[in-house]
């Protein structure tokens, strides 16, 4: 038998945990969120706070592969406290078949 979530207050809710997450450019984002939030929830809620989309941001453990984006923050063990990377992708995308920097600028410069 599984044993119950360890995250859970007196009332059976899910506690909040705060995850610390800093990115390349070495801004550091606090963002509160429930272990049954996915990846994806996370990635948008840091992509607010980082002015971006979160198809761009990537998270991760220092020195680990990135998370999956459908998968819980319980699954990974993310817990309270923890730290994760946070890289923005400014990869090339193709736009109507021409290829353009991202950051581009829509007057060409």
């Amino acid at each position: 038998m599984p044993h119950p979530p360890t995250t859970t207050t007196a009332g059976n809710e899910p506690r909040s945990v705060l995850i610390h997450i800093t990115s390349r450019l070495g801004a550091r984002i606090k963002i509160f969120c429930y272990p049954v939030c996915t990846i994806f929830r996370l990635k948008r809620l840091a992509a607010l706070c980082a002015d971006t989309t979160p198809e761009r941001v990537v998270l991760k453990r220092p020195g680990m592969r990135p998370f999956k984006d459908t998968l819980t923050l319980e699954y990974y063990e993310i817990g309270d406290g923890t730290r994760l990377e946070m890289e923005v992708d400014t990869t090339d995308e193709i736009i109507g078949g021409n290829r353009r920097r991202t950051g581009a600028r829509e007057d060409g410069e």
